[in-house]
């Protein structure tokens, strides 16, 4: 990956800076929606887990456990609000910064497969605006997003039985 970024450092500094900006741009584009849909029961999700240490999307004076969403993004975003005062900038941030790995893997994956793609590849992920989007929004695709890429980079990139093992965790 070093070499990748040290043969194109001004191409990779270029995407990489306008990957950043397209993302805040969006931030400021979008109007994300945080009282509707599942970003709302996300967020319900979280301060539940948060304040009350249940699992539920449910509000009121009796919070009843339920499983109609998955665990993992109530819980990561349960962990952001505790560490930043339940800050909805502090989840975005985290998703930017999220966002920027899940292309950096992806290059990394298409350096190992098919050396001359990479930098194409990492510029069509720091410009989609799908990525820029979602980056900003409160919903689990990115944090899913980067969850699969890792754990398509480790089946590419680790040699040997050690990556069943980092596959599985």
């Amino acid at each position: 990956m070093i070499k990748f970024i040290e043969g194109n450092k001004f191409t990779f500094l270029v995407l990489l800076g306008s990957g950043i900006f397209i993302r805040f741009l969006m931030l400021w584009l979008v109007d994300y929606r945080l009282d509707a849909g599942d970003a709302a029961n996300y967020l319900v999700a979280s301060k539940n887990i948060l304040n009350y240490g249940i699992f539920s999307g449910g509000e009121g004076l009796v919070i009843q456990p339920d499983f109609y969403r998955p665990p993992g993004y109530p819980f990561f975003l349960s962990l952001i609000f505790r560490h930043f005062d339940e800050s909805i900038l502090a989840v975005r941030l985290i998703q930017i910064i999220i966002s920027i790995f899940t292309a950096l893997l992806v290059a990394a994956i298409a350096l190992k497969l098919i050396p001359n793609s990479a930098i194409w590849v990492f510029g069509l992920m720091m410009l989609s605006p799908f990525e820029a989007v979602y980056s900003g929004a409160v919903l689990s695709e990115t944090v899913t997003a980067f969850l699969i890429t890792l754990l398509v980079a480790n089946l590419i990139l680790i040699q040997g039985l050690k990556k069943w093992f980092c596959a599985g965790f």
